[in-house]
């Protein structure tokens, strides 16, 4: 009689009762991957892993594995979970971040989470590594004999390599820059100052069945047995494919080598 006269009453009892079993439907993953997300695409070269797991968990049972490759030693615990973040730069594309753990009944616990990287909004690759060595040698004390040895020399050497790459077209250059100098002269054909050692430029295209590359520099030819080793200094090449067809042309810039050969 009370629920006939009240029927507000009835209503919001069964809004409680079901909010309330929703609640205790809701299942609370003991381990919880916040980022990345499932399914993201993340503008970074290393991601950064951040996951956070409850008290049931045994810490000491975590076993990470970032693309099949286990990272548990790499991972810093914190009061929520752990983080981690590679400490080189991370290939674009797919890849699988998978968690396996213990919880303190002892049962296994697993979380997978599959995402995408691209190093940048325009480019899926984007990167540039440059290493420069140095070298300096003096000469402290020498006798007579060796008057010809340089008291001191240096020798820098710069080693440069980029790379852009997106879904249908990428470009590489690397170069090997040298710098050298001493006190005395030099014997040919080695001099003092900047020499670039060598240099190589590479473009390519590939969309469908169609596939196109460049190619300058110090590169190598071998399109026939008839082509000579030192033909192969400074050199270009086209490349054309489509399906089974090929068109390969090239050109060479060794009139260095016909001279010595000459002489």
């Amino acid at each position: 009689m009370l629920l006939l006269r009240y029927p507000f009453i009835f209503f919001f009892f069964l809004l409680f009762f079901f909010i309330n079993l929703s609640y205790v439907d809701a299942e609370v993953k003991p381990i919880r991957i916040i980022s990345p997300l499932p399914d993201s695409e993340n503008i970074t070269k290393k991601p950064e892993v951040k996951v956070e797991f409850d008290k049931t968990i045994v810490k000491e049972t975590i076993i990470v594995l970032f693309d099949g490759q286990d990272v548990t030693q790499l991972i810093s615990f914190n009061k929520k979970g752990f983080e981690f973040k590679p400490f080189m730069v991370v290939p674009p594309g797919a890849h699988t971040l998978s968690i396996t753990a213990k919880d303190k009944e002892g049962r296994e616990i697993e979380e997978t989470v599959s995402f995408i990287t691209k190093h940048s909004k325009t480019f899926d690759e984007a990167w540039s590594n440059n290493n420069i060595t140095i070298a300096y040698q003096e000469v402290l004390k020498k006798p007579e004999s060796l008057g010809n040895l340089p008291d001191s020399k240096i020798e820098n050497n710069l080693t440069c390599e980029n790379k852009l790459k997106n879904q249908t077209w990428e470009v590489n250059f690397s170069t090997n820059i040298r710098h050298f100098d001493q006190n005395e002269p030099l014997m040919p054909p080695q001099k003092k100052g900047f020499d670039i050692i060598n240099w190589i430029f590479t473009g390519q295209y590939i969309r469908d069945l169609f596939k196109a590359k460049l190619s300058l520099g110090d590169i190598q030819i071998e399109e026939t047995p008839y082509i000579l080793s030192g033909l192969s200094r400074k050199e270009g090449s086209l490349n054309f494919e489509y399906d089974t067809f090929q068109l390969n042309t090239f050109t060479v810039k060794s009139e260095s080598f016909l001279e010595q050969e000459v002489e």
